[in-house]
């Protein structure tokens, strides 16, 4: 029977909350520009984009379902924010490994778009 199982990581950037978090609510279909490595391309297949019910298609080669929550952070030397990433994944027993190049991957995604949109 397959198991539920979650990987996660939590990362400083540069940015403030709104401006990440708004890539990928409101620009999702750039995140090739700034990250072309891991996107191929994001799409929206129904509805606006923005708005509950809409439906995106994210070409890449991993699948998985993630969940982002960016916060802002005061920093003394400035403003920033913390990103925190959750992975939810299936197993189909333990003996499986946990797919931790997908954090990896994640971390990559985290990294280059800190990097390029902050």
């Amino acid at each position: 029977m397959a198991q539920l199982h979650k990987l996660g990581f939590e990362a400083e950037i540069k940015c403030s909350a709104d401006k990440y978090f708004g890539m990928f609510s409101n620009n999702v279909t750039q995140l090739p520009k700034f990250v072309p490595s891991t996107f191929k391309s994001v799409e929206i297949t129904e509805g606006d984009g923005t708005s509950i019910g809409s439906t995106r298609l994210w070409k890449y080669a991993i699948v998985f379902n993630v969940k982002i929550d960016v916060v802002p952070k005061q920093h003394a030397t400035g403003n920033g924010s913390l990103v925190k990433w959750s992975l939810e994944f299936e197993k189909v027993n333990d003996d499986i490994p946990d797919p931790t190049a997908y954090i990896d991957a994640i971390q990559l995604v985290t990294n280059e778009l800190s990097s390029q949109l902050c």
